[in-house]
């Protein structure tokens, strides 16, 4: 995100993944809606810019405010693309905010990452295995916990499986008790991509939420955005909650 102390507005350059022009221009057509309070609707037909790319306006608010948008998505012929987003308050945007993000996009280049023996070496650690992150705490006797588990199971086929559980319990001495259990589960693809000087693992699951996980190791031991978690490959093994699911 970037601002100017000289003129309204501000500038938003993040990574896409689309494959190709008419991927983008349906979800562009779809609009843009998160959970703290942006939801822009098209305001103009969508038209093509340049060879690679895609451009509009949108009107509606981000974080809550009012906004005008420019938008220009671009494909890269590597991995990930850029879409770049001008946003202004409606009563102050004028063609130069359009041009802007313009000058930005022509300005793009896209280099080909070099990530591809260690894109290849991770598929290969993790294709076939389950990924289990556990965190819990415990107050003492009496005092109650939680327990927080995420279990990933990515398999060879491209597809993948995902539980993310949270258990609370609450103790009353001997005589009293309270559990509840929160279950959210999902599938859909997965893969490892390079970006920056990252290696992510990326979760895109079938109602297109992605999911992506800067992926680390160290001493043996498997990281996904700096979070320990265990890796286990064995369908047959003897830990039953240790096996991955991939039928």
């Amino acid at each position: 995100m970037f601002g100017s102390k000289t003129r309204p507005g501000l500038i938003l350059i993040m990574p896409n993944e689309y494959k190709n022009l008419e991927e983008m221009r349906r979800e562009a057509l779809q609009g843009i809606v998160d959970q703290n309070g942006t939801r822009l609707s098209p305001s103009s037909d969508i038209k093509s810019f340049g060879k690679n790319g895609l451009e509009l306006d949108y009107s509606g608010t981000i974080e809550w405010n009012q906004a005008s948008v420019h938008a220009i998505g671009l494909l890269s012929p590597h991995q990930s693309g850029a879409t770049i987003l001008v946003a202004v308050e409606p009563q102050y945007y004028n063609e130069q905010y359009t041009e802007l993000a313009r000058s930005i996009a022509r300005s793009m280049t896209f280099a080909k990452p070099e990530f591809g023996p260690m894109v290849e070496q991770w598929k290969q650690q993790l294709g076939g295995c389950r990924l289990t992150y556990m965190s819990s705490y415990n107050s003492g006797y009496g005092g109650g916990g939680y327990m927080d588990k995420t279990i990933i199971d990515l398999c060879p086929q491209g597809f993948f499986n995902y539980k993310d559980a949270s258990e609370t319990t609450i103790n009353a001495g001997d005589y009293a008790g309270g559990y509840s259990y929160s279950r959210s589960a999902g599938a859909g693809t997965w893969k490892v991509i390079g970006r920056g000087t990252n290696v992510l693992l990326r979760l895109k699951f079938h109602n297109e939420e992605v999911y992506e996980y800067s992926l680390a190791q160290e001493n043996g031991k498997t990281y996904l955005n700096g979070k320990r978690y265990f890796r286990t490959c064995d369908p047959n093994d003897s830990v039953a909650e240790a096996r991955p699911q991939c039928w």
